[in-house]
């Protein structure tokens, strides 16, 4: 049965209602994490967060010196540090502030406190492994960098500072370690392959489905990795990537219109991930660092109000029965731009060390990391504007019709499926409405 124009129009403008209602939901979600990151930083942490231990450790510093900063702070840990929580991020983060500025000797006795409060923390040994090769003290470093080694194996920073050192590889990466990195590194290379080249097209296709196979290999085993040493914010990032791409591929792979219980399960990822990051983002507000798990309030914000519309458009998808046009190709595209987003970002901005020291100071690698995004709108404006571009092209059923003159002994289908043709003479003319 042939939809009316109205029925058209109440359908379009449902679905536009939908999606305006689903983007101002995410733009105010990331707004809020914006809102709330901007002003957990430009308040002084002095008159923000007054009970934490950073902060009175610093004002002592500041008004009688290092020594006495580093007294006060094994007085307060004898006793159990009192009304002064601990941190060990907060802590590490004022030694880098000394190693900044080049006081390395002060960001030595910092990292040491570190050292001394958590003694099996790879991550403690590694900073002050660093303070001591700042300070030119090759043996000691090397010495913390073992140490660092020691409570973990895969810790890449400690690995790459030995073999500077020493010239030397340390202790072998392990074959899981291998393929989080090659997954990865294949992964960006033919994603931003992808992104360039015409969509569709061959070439296209073959760059995205290595994308795809990489990327998920690469994912997987970050996921992997990080329950092995207790990263629950990477565990986060790769199961997210994981779901994103995975989800994706399944889209593109299929006919429009399909769906299955694979889409059931992959509904549990998103929900899982969006309360979970929701929850966190809570838990940073009210902690006396403003972040948990070293990670600040608003991007826990941002990363659960993506998943929470993912896992919406999963249940749009499902109640649908599949997607179909160019809500199918839309669906392809942010899931793997996201997908791509994440994995740039873990290498472009979270080991910025191992680049050249023009790409940090350009602001190339932060370019790198949004390209996707970028690149992403760039398409999806595209699609949008292509697609309203052929609805201009073809007019409503009925509006016109053509003629068209054919010789005498064609087979010619009349308008509407009915056999309309007429013979004049020693022509047909057929008459179909457009």
């Amino acid at each position: 049965m042939t939809e009316t124009l109205s029925e058209r129009l109440t359908h379009t403008t449902r679905g536009r209602v939908i999606i305006a209602a689903g983007l101002l939901a995410l733009a105010v979600m990331v707004g809020l994490g914006i809102f709330v990151t901007i002003k957990s930083t430009s308040r002084p942490s002095a008159d923000r967060r007054p009970t934490r231990l950073v902060d009175v450790i610093s004002q002592t510093i500041n008004s009688k010196g290092i020594e006495a900063g580093i007294a006060q702070y094994r007085s307060l840990r004898d006793r159990g540090f009192p009304s002064l929580p601990e941190n060990f991020s907060d802590t590490n983060k004022l030694g880098y502030q000394f190693l900044g500025n080049e006081e390395n000797q002060a960001a030595i006795q910092i990292f040491q406190l570190n050292v001394e409060t958590h003694s099996k923390s790879s991550n403690a040994y590694d900073s002050l492994g660093e303070a001591y090769a700042a300070a030119g003290n090759q043996g000691l470093a090397i010495e913390n960098y073992r140490k660092a080694l020691a409570f973990n194996s895969e810790n890449t920073n400690s690995k790459a500072a030995l073999l500077r050192l020493t010239g030397r590889p340390a202790t072998p990466y392990s074959p899981l370690l291998w393929v989080h990195i090659a997954g990865g590194a294949i992964g960006l290379l033919s994603g931003f392959l992808a992104l360039g080249l015409r969509k569709g097209s061959r070439r296209h296709r073959l760059a995205g489905r290595v994308f795809a196979v990489s990327m998920m290999c690469m994912a997987g085993a970050a996921a992997w990795l990080a329950v092995m040493k207790s990263q629950p914010s990477n565990v986060v990032a790769g199961a997210l990537t994981l779901y994103f791409v995975a989800t994706a591929w399944v889209t593109i792979r299929r006919r429009a219109g399909e769906t299955s219980k694979f889409d059931w399960v992959a509904l549990l990822v998103p929900l899982a991930i969006g309360a979970v990051m929701v929850t966190n983002g809570i838990q940073a507000l009210n902690s006396t660092t403003g972040s948990k798990y070293g990670v600040p309030a608003g991007m826990h914000f941002f990363l659960g109000a993506i998943a929470l519309s993912a896992a919406t458009g999963d249940v749009r998808m499902l109640l649908r029965g599949g997607v179909f046009g160019t809500q199918r190709i839309t669906r392809h595209l942010w899931r793997m731009c996201f997908g791509l987003w994440i994995a740039a970002g873990s290498v472009f901005l979270a080991r910025q060390q191992l680049f050249p020291a023009f790409l940090r100071n350009t602001g190339a690698l932060y370019f790198l990391t949004a390209l996707p995004l970028l690149m992403m709108i760039f398409w999806l404006v595209r699609i949008r504007l292509s697609n309203l571009r052929k609805k201009k092209q073809v007019p409503p059923s009925g509006e016109g019709l053509s003629i068209q003159v054919q010789p005498i002994g064609s087979l010619v289908i009349g308008m509407n499926g009915d056999n309309h043709s007429r013979i004049y003479g020693k022509e047909v003319v057929d008459r179909r409405a457009i």
